[in-house]
C-alpha cells in the first residue's frame, strides 16, 4: 500500500459504502486488529487492498502474486 498511501496518512472512511455493495477486487478496506496477530498494541485500526476474493486462487512466486493463474 506504500505507493498508494505513506505511512502517517490519514485516511478518510465511509463505512455505509461496505453496506452497499459486496467487496470487490482493488477495494480498499479498514477493519480493526484482530486480538491475535501480533501488532503493536496502539495499532487499532488496519487498512489493506483486497486482491482476491472467495473462490479465488492466490498463488506467489518468485516475489510475484499472481491470481487464478494470471
Amino acid at each position: 500500500m506504500e505507493s498508494t498511501l505513506d505511512i502517517g496518512d490519514r485516511v478518510l472512511v465511509n463505512k455505509t459504502s461496505y453496506h452497499l455493495h459486496s467487496i470487490r477486487r482493488g477495494d480498499v478496506v479498514v477493519f480493526r486488529q484482530p486480538k491475535s496477530w501480533p501488532l503493536a498494541a496502539s495499532v487499532k485500526d488496519l487498512i489493506k487492498r483486497v486482491i482476491a476474493i472467495p473462490g479465488d486462487k492466490v498463488y506467489i512466486h518468485d516475489c510475484s502474486v499472481w491470481l487464478n493463474g494470471n
